[in-house]
């Protein structure tokens, strides 16, 4: 059995009692171990159990020490590409410099050869999850929706939104280290791959509305179908639609609130202790009109005084208003 073997072997020992103690970035052990490494076998093993932090931080200190420069090239062979990928989210300046310089090299040329494999995967997959999204949106019926579900898309769009974000940091990183290679074609694919994530982040996934700007994109798709429980059913945009500045009373009949049982039921008459003395028959036409002007303020005490407050609220049926209202119950003490 040769020396080359069994220090080799020691050296993987070491490396694999690291890896169950969850070493830290910056530890003593990591530095111990780099200055140890005489030959790219151990250095490749190293690389391979390092999270991205981990190896951020020993490239860093091989860099460092120009006797040890060296090693830099079999700790990038021995990284997992998964780890690569993370550091090109978290790619320090002095480590993206240090990378530019390697650019040449076979290793990190591999690593965004791959991290173009893996851009187009994402990109596959993402457009299925954000077609059934889609799909999702335009088959909502608003006036049977519960916060939690509007809650469940509004969160799948900024998963979206975020998950786009962190790929362009990535291919921002990437395109940097490429530029100076000689490796044109991945140049292109990766340019490629940027100019396509800015487009379905800017235009498909897009953004909220806000005071200085429409929604757009899957924002404006889903404010537009919730939006239709204030239209006209029969003809959109027809005498029925009711206008962002229209009192808040007049929502409640898109929401078939109807009757003053229908407004105790959500919470708008909360002095009523009694509901029973609420059924039509039971109600003379001035007590009707006393408890409607009552459920008005409560309207505007909630913050609900127009149609528009609904909408910038988040609130397009029965049981979305019953929940905001229980949250704001002490607006009405």
């Amino acid at each position: 059995m040769s020396f080359l073997y069994l220090q080799t072997q020691g050296f993987w020992f070491k490396v694999r009692f690291m890896k169950r103690s969850k070493v830290t970035p910056l530890s003593p052990d990591i530095r111990q171990l780099i200055e140890k490494a005489s030959i790219p076998q151990e250095l490749e093993a190293l690389g391979n159990t390092l999270s991205a932090d981990q190896i951020q931080d020993a490239l860093l200190i091989i860099a460092n020490d120009k006797a040890q420069e060296w090693k830099l090239q079999p700790v990038l062979v021995g990284i997992k590409h998964t780890a690569f990928s993370q550091l090109l989210l978290k790619l320090e300046p002095s480590l993206r410099q240090i990378f530019i310089k390697m650019s040449a090299s076979e290793p990190l040329q591999h690593h965004l050869s791959v991290f173009c494999h893996e851009l187009l995967q994402f990109s596959e997959e993402a457009d299925k999850q954000i077609l059934l999204v889609q799909g999702e949106i335009r088959s909502l019926q608003p006036e049977e929706l519960q916060a939690k579900d509007l809650q469940a898309i509004e969160r799948a769009i900024a998963h979206f939104k975020k998950d786009y974000a962190d790929e362009l940091v990535k291919i921002e990183n990437a395109l940097s280290i490429a530029w100076n290679s000689d490796r044109s074609e991945l140049i292109d694919r990766l340019g490629t791959f940027n100019e396509q994530f800015q487009r379905v982040s800017r235009d498909v996934i897009g953004l909220p509305c806000t005071e200085t700007g429409s929604a757009t994109g899957l924002y404006e798709l889903l404010e537009r179908r919730l939006a239709q429980v204030f239209d006209d059913k029969q003809s959109p945009g027809g005498l029925d639609t009711l206008r962002d500045d229209e009192p808040g009373i007049e929502a409640l009949a898109k929401l078939s609130i109807w009757y003053i049982k229908d407004y105790w039921a959500v919470g708008l008459l909360p002095k009523i202790k009694a509901p029973g003395k609420l059924e039509l028959s039971s109600l003379q036409l001035e007590a009707m009109n006393n408890l409607r002007h009552e459920a008005r303020e409560n309207l505007s005490k909630l913050g609900l005084g127009t149609v528009g407050d609904f909408k910038r609220l988040g609130i397009f049926s029965k049981s979305m208003l019953a929940d905001y209202i229980s949250k704001h119950s002490q607006k009405l003490r």
